[in-house]
């Protein structure tokens, strides 16, 4: 041994010294230190086993490193147990990469198969909140990657379609019925649109929508040059067309946003006939230190939820917000510097913070709006505001003798100048928490509020 801690210590020693590597943290396995002479006491001994625990104990950075390896972390694990150390071994439980967590495990959670295999597991196991976040990725699930991509291909979508309806699956049976035969047929499909629009096919297509009845769809088939005159328009059959295939439906997404369909832009991202978004909660943290600066600091928005499930749908959505929020409400793009503003938080944090600035803004200008308008209608919600006293003024005098005496008969109307003054006044106008002054009320004064019926009788001064 080498050591300066060895120096002059005897066999029984170095075999007792043997109790100090512990894999705890240093200072548990020092008071844990079991019959060490005063050699293995030194400093120069205390420093060893610092050195020693700072690297292989409970919270060293290799056994946390090591916790990070499979197969390795199972043996950490067990020697946790061993030594007692109940915190590491939740931490090592916790980091186990083939654990119900781990990165491991969680990636396999994207394979087929081996997904339900996984999913087996879990339920065993008893934890659910593994087992549904297996069960949401499940690759061949209702709403899986896999599951997906059979959906895109004509007669597969339509039995994947089929197969959602007996699951009960409203929401992707809608999904794959975009891409379905039966959908692409339907009197309004993208075949349909198209045959009408050929000469010769669109014949056969009249003839196909009067032999089921769709009276107003044959005269549109027949109407070869009415339909070629709205080939560009967003409901034409080459639009409806560009949807169904992936990458030009991102160029016919553009144009519809660009002239401000959004109805078709949705349509040619989820491929369905509708689209559910539901939010919580939207919360606008606002800042008046008086009334005419009232302004949107922040915001916070929680549990977006869009059926059908797609992420396109989900940047598809942000994209139609923008583009919605830059033009006000007379149809011009708003202040071009503070466009460039946003932009550049953008760039800065990211396309959901530029989007949020936008509400933002439009919350500003909504409020600015609002209360300019408040403050200059304010002489005519004054007048409204004497009118409704004066209505309920007889109900309140007649309930004592009390109110008679505090209310006028009928109040007067205001002034032009009162007027004036309550319109400077309203943009200063500020709301501020203070707390309430403790007002005890003497014994006279209690006594004639009793009278009054505006206190109860058992009411006494503290």
């Amino acid at each position: 041994c080498r050591s300066s801690a060895c120096a002059g210590a005897s066999m029984v020693d170095l075999i007792e010294y043997s109790g100090w590597i512990d894999f705890g943290d240093n200072e548990r396995a020092g008071e844990q230190a079991v019959g060490a002479t005063a050699a293995n006491r030194s400093t120069g001994g205390t420093d060893a086993h610092d050195d020693v625990a700072g690297i292989f104990g409970g919270f060293g950075f290799l056994t946390i490193l090591g916790e990070k390896i499979p197969l390795v972390n199972s043996g950490l694990q067990q020697l946790h147990q061993l030594v007692g150390d109940e915190a590491a071994y939740r931490r090592a439980q916790q980091q186990d990469p083939i654990g119900p967590n781990g990165y491991l495990t969680q990636a396999a959670e994207h394979v087929p198969l081996l997904n339900n295999v996984l999913q087996e597991v879990f339920k065993n196991m008893g934890d659910d909140g593994a087992f549904r976040r297996a069960k949401a990725r499940d690759p061949i699930g209702t709403h899986g990657y896999l599951t997906q991509a059979f959906e895109q291909f004509p007669v597969i979508s339509d039995g994947v379609m089929m197969f959602h309806r007996f699951q009960g699956e409203e929401d992707a049976y809608e999904r794959a019925r975009a891409h379905s035969l039966q959908n692409l047929l339907s009197k309004d499909g993208a075949i349909t649109r198209l045959a009408e629009v050929m000469p010769g096919s669109n014949i056969i297509a009249a003839v196909l929508h009067k032999m089921n009845g769709n009276d107003e769809e044959a005269a549109r088939a027949m109407g070869l040059v009415e339909s070629w005159a709205q080939v560009f328009t967003p409901d034409s059959p080459f639009a409806r067309i560009f949807e169904l295939i992936p990458g030009p439906d991102a160029l016919a997404f553009a144009l519809h946003v660009q002239g401000g369909y959004y109805a078709q832009a949705l349509r040619s991202l989820a491929k369905t006939s509708w689209v559910t978004v539901s939010i919580d909660k939207v919360g606008f943290i606002m800042r008046c230190p008086a009334l005419s600066s009232a302004s949107c600091w922040g915001l916070n928005v929680e549990s977006v939820v869009m059926q059908p499930m797609q992420f396109s749908l989900i940047v598809g959505m942000r994209d139609m917000l923008t583009n919605f929020l830059v033009v006000d409400t007379a149809g011009q793009r708003r202040d071009g510097a503070m466009e460039t503003d946003f932009e550049q938080i953008g760039e800065k944090f990211g396309a959901f913070e530029y989007t949020k600035e936008l509400v933002k803004r439009v919350a500003n200008d909504q409020l600015s709006t609002q209360i300019s308008s408040f403050a200059n209608d304010l002489p005519e919600y004054l007048d409204w505001m004497v009118l409704a006293i004066n209505r309920r003024m007889p109900g309140w005098r007649s309930q004592s003798n009390f109110m008679r005496r505090a209310f006028p008969e009928v109040m007067p109307p205001l002034t032009e100048l009162v007027k004036k003054e309550f319109q400077r006044a309203l943009p200063r106008a500020s709301i501020r928490h203070v707390p309430l002054s403790d007002f005890r009320p003497n014994s006279a004064r209690l006594r004639r509020w009793q009278h009054a019926g505006l206190v109860a009788e058992s009411a006494s001064v503290a």
